[in-house]
């Protein structure tokens, strides 16, 4: 076991019972417990390739950090540690979300989620953001909306982003590739 620094790609299923992270080319297995958001501060390195279609989707918007130092994908909570936001994709329920731990012993977890619309294939509206209220102000909603314009780049989706946030996100965050895959008109907006 060693304590690491890493930002990478995170396999949002399980393989022989781990999350599976990809890093600089190498791959490194996260124990079931940090399907949640949780403090990570150690990984194990696994040397063996994962075959291909045993995981299905790429989630980029995390970080493990056990430094001081704050990031864009975690933050930042009384103490030393940093707080990792892991991203999943319900395609049915047309939604990013994470899950996110509450002090109370509730059976359903918080979620935070940015919801979609298929306007037509090929065109995609991402009109509503919503974070728990006891969760707001930590940068949450933000890591969801770079998740899913990133997504949907990739994807080569053309993108109507109605929600108000998201077009702040965009506007504080505007790259080459978003700019190729925002309709025009919420570009000057």
């Amino acid at each position: 076991m060693t304590s690491l620094r890493l930002s990478g790609f995170l396999l949002c299923n399980r393989y022989r019972g781990f999350h599976w992270l990809h890093c600089n080319s190498n791959w490194f297995s996260l124990p079931k417990t940090t399907a949640t958001v949780g403090s990570l501060s150690t990984v194990h390195t696994h040397r063996s390739k994962v075959k291909r279609g045993c995981c299905v989707q790429v989630i980029r918007h995390f970080r493990i950090d056990n430094s001081n130092t704050n990031s864009d994908m975690s933050v930042p909570r009384t103490g030393a540690q940093q707080v990792p936001y892991i991203v999943g994709h319900d395609s049915k329920q047309k939604m990013f979300y994470i899950k996110l731990q509450d002090e109370c012993t509730s059976e359903q977890p918080p979620v935070a989620k940015l919801e979609y619309e298929w306007l037509r294939p090929g065109l995609v509206d991402l009109h509503h953001t919503e974070v728990p209220p006891a969760f707001q102000g930590r940068g949450i909603a933000k890591v969801l909306v770079l998740a899913g314009l990133d997504h949907f780049c990739e994807k080569d989706v053309l993108i109507r982003p109605t929600c108000t946030y998201v077009q702040k996100v965009l506007r504080e965050n505007l790259t080459p590739c978003y700019k190729e895959h925002v309709e025009e008109q919420f570009l000057s907006s």
